[in-house]
């Protein structure tokens, strides 16, 4: 029998190896050569890209492999938001909205309020069934069931668009986009979309305050949240306020940010042009770069389950960040020590008795990291108890 000594050099290896790999971003392998405009998934192994042309793929296993779904159309699509792994919501060009009710195997077309041609730019659901869309000339439209049906709140304004949407929940929601003289705007509703209130700020630097277009946003409630922006000269920008009135902004040279999504209430990562990654790791206090190992143009992103972020962009790009847990492998309840409850725990796991393991379990009970959970797992945790 390995002595304790001898074993946790060992799990000390794993976990700087471990470690070490989760730092990197993967350029992911696909089929795809178009650009593809917005990605999203539902669970970390299920997931929906679209793009131009009607571009339309899914992944069931975390991004391993992606396959081609009939979207119907060769119209552009910019937006998609999984309602579940079954209700899904694609839009593009000319008022286009496409919804698939069994996974993508279908999708067909939602009919569009009467005389909408605009194009729509960006959409988000809420489990419960209250979403929104935005697009250009500050279209808004809402639903209240699933995106069965569409009601328009606003369109036909002069210039300015929303291409970023957030539903926070049921009834929290913001639209991101540019107002008609070319600043950025936000528009919030608190009550499902059945009314919204609307600011606009500058992308203050100094003493200038400069014109942008916000393309993403991301808030925790209904007054603190982040926006992703470029301005009126290129530069990229990350605007962050706690009273949805005053705005601090960060600015970045050369390279517009597009898409901003948070893992946690700490973690997140914006992305932008020439594969611009920036990831913060204390609520946006700091934003600290990252290799991505792509250098195309990045415009959408997705963080999901606290454990992965997908970006992507043009020519095809899809990359992907795995995240692992923090913690001490074989400590599978996370309570600081290796006992016999961690050994019940990893049997139920292999027996897959509920309830469903969370990311950090599956980490912690894969001793050998060997990317499943077996006896040979349990072998090595009853090792170190009796050693230590």
């Amino acid at each position: 029998m390995l002595t304790e000594k001898i074993l946790w050099k060992i799990l000390l290896i794993m976990i700087s190896t471990v470690l070490l790999r989760a730092q990197e971003w993967q350029l992911l392998s696909s089929d795809i050569s178009e650009n593809i405009n917005a990605v999203d998934f539902i669970t970390e192994s299920e997931g929906f890209v679209v793009g131009e042309g009607g571009l339309l793929y899914a992944t069931n296993d975390g991004g391993d492999s992606w396959v081609q779904q009939d979207s119907g159309t060769n119209t552009d699509l910019y937006d998609v938001s999984c309602i579940s792994d079954s209700v899904v919501i694609a839009v593009g060009g000319g008022g286009l909205i496409i919804r698939t009710v069994n996974g993508g195997n279908t999708w067909t077309n939602v009919p569009t309020p009467t005389g909408l041609t605009w194009d729509l730019n960006s959409v988000s659901i809420d489990p419960a069934g209250n979403g929104i869309i935005g697009g250009a000339a500050q279209t808004i439209l809402t639903t209240g069931d699933l995106g069965v049906n569409w009601e328009i709140v606003q369109t036909d304004m002069m210039g300015g668009s929303f291409p970023g949407a957030q539903m926070v929940d049921e009834n929290l929601g913001f639209l991101y986009g540019q107002n008609s003289i070319f600043a950025p705007l936000i528009a919030r509703t608190t009550d499902g979309g059945a009314s919204w209130n609307f600011v606009t700020f500058y992308l203050v630097e100094g003493q200038v305050g400069y014109e942008g277009k916000l393309y993403d946003g991301y808030f925790f409630d209904e007054t603190h949240g982040f926006t992703a922006a470029r301005r009126w000269d290129g530069w990229g920008c990350i605007s962050v306020t706690e009273n949805f009135a005053d705005w601090t902004t960060l600015h970045f040279s050369g390279t517009p940010l597009k898409a901003v999504d948070f893992l946690d209430e700490n973690q997140g990562y914006v992305a932008g042009d020439s594969g611009t990654l920036k990831y913060t790791d204390d609520t946006g206090v700091t934003w600290l770069a990252e290799d991505s190992g792509v250098t195309t143009n990045l415009r959408g992103l997705s963080c999901v389950a606290g454990s992965r972020c997908y970006a992507v962009g043009e020519n095809g790009t899809i990359i992907r960040k795995i995240l692992i847990p923090q913690g001490i492998l074989g400590d599978v309840n996370g309570d600081g020590a290796l006992d016999i409850l961690d050994i019940v725990r990893i049997v139920n796991i292999i027996l897959l008795l509920p309830p469903e393991p969370t990311d950090y379990e599956l980490w912690a009970g894969d001793l050998n990291q060997d990317d499943q959970i077996n006896v040979l797992d349990v072998i090595s945790l009853l090792n170190l108890i009796l050693e230590a």
